[in-house]
């Protein structure tokens, strides 16, 4: 009967969890309209599903025995899969897309956060209309003047060094 009541709680928990993280992607959403999209922004908005995905795991190994066992391996192969499904994704094209898009709508840019971006948001940049274009690729420009060395090579910087 203990064991019941806990399971129960535990389930109404994690039910509960959910629906603040559904509140939370939901309000992320909004500050993404509301000011663009960062790094930081579109990180969280991959981190609250995966989030999501555990918390329905531990329901799921709550509410059939069977899974259990097996819900150490399914939460590292998803974690492992969502980190690499967020990579391929390209966050930093991402938002460099989504601010050249943002100032040909409202001739707004957030020139600061264009800056700190990789290599990967090069040619997002290049479609911004002068002289926004060159202020952002200027930064990064400085930055690919440092060699990478062979551990760090990169397939990004090595396209945007070319052009």
């Amino acid at each position: 009967r203990p064991d019941r009541v806990v399971r129960g709680l535990l389930g109404a928990l994690c039910l509960l969890c959910l629906v603040v993280l559904a509140s939370a992607q939901h309000r992320l959403g909004l500050v993404v309209d509301a000011y663009g999209l960062t790094r930081t922004r579109i990180s969280g908005a991959a981190v609250v599903p995966w989030l999501a995905a555990i918390f329905v795991l531990v329901l799921t190994a709550g509410l059939f025995p069977s899974v259990t066992r097996a819900a150490p391996r399914i939460a590292v192969v998803g974690t492992l899969a969502a980190i690499l499904a967020f990579s391929v994704s390209n966050p930093d094209r991402r938002v460099a897309h989504r601010a050249a898009a943002h100032f040909a709508r409202t001739g707004q840019l957030d020139l600061r956060a264009l800056t700190t971006l990789s290599a990967d948001a090069a040619p997002a940049l290049r479609e911004l209309p002068e002289p926004a274009r060159t202020a952002a690729l200027s930064a990064l420009a400085s930055r690919l003047q440092r060699a990478d060395g062979l551990a760090g090579f990169n397939v990004a910087r090595a396209a945007a060094r070319r052009r």
